[in-house]
């Protein structure tokens, strides 16, 4: 099981030094599908929609994906997801809910959210029923809420 997890975590870091040095301006070119944020920018403004996941999970099934949301920790009903351990915990981006695994965000409380902002930077795991979750591999916390569409 480790060893999944340091694959992901490689392959995503690899894939993020790829991205940054093929830009060449540091610009994101929009051809490519994977929603990986500008450089040093804390506001996510191509962070994904947890409601474009759970339409088709199939479609980010095993590719990173950054997400910004609000941490509801082990507070409140995600029917959409499912956990997969007892750790996992909610996001919420206003277009839905889903389980991120792997990580807990440092210094926040699980069974007292605040819901706080975070953003999530992961791969997508298609579990049980069809039901999706991300596997953390990056949380930060204290970033701006999600942006309106």
């Amino acid at each position: 099981m480790k060893t999944l997890l340091y694959s992901s975590a490689l392959l995503f870091t690899l894939m993020m030094v790829a991205a940054s040095c093929s830009s060449g301006s540091g610009a994101r070119k929009d051809g490519g599908k994977v929603n990986t944020p500008p450089q040093g920018s804390e506001k996510e403004k191509d962070a994904l929609r947890i409601e474009s996941i759970l339409s088709d999970p199939g479609a980010f099934a095993g590719k990173p994906v950054t997400i910004q949301g609000e941490y509801r920790g082990w507070r409140g009903k995600c029917p959409e997801s499912v956990p997969r351990t007892r750790s996992d915990w909610i996001l919420d981006d206003g277009t839905g809910c889903i389980y991120v695994t792997g990580l807990i965000p440092r210094g926040l409380d699980p069974a007292k959210p605040e819901n706080e902002p975070v953003l999530v930077h992961g791969f997508v795991e298609i579990v049980e029923n069809g039901k999706s979750l991300i596997r953390a591999v990056e949380v930060r916390t204290g970033v701006p809420g999600p942006q309106e569409p």
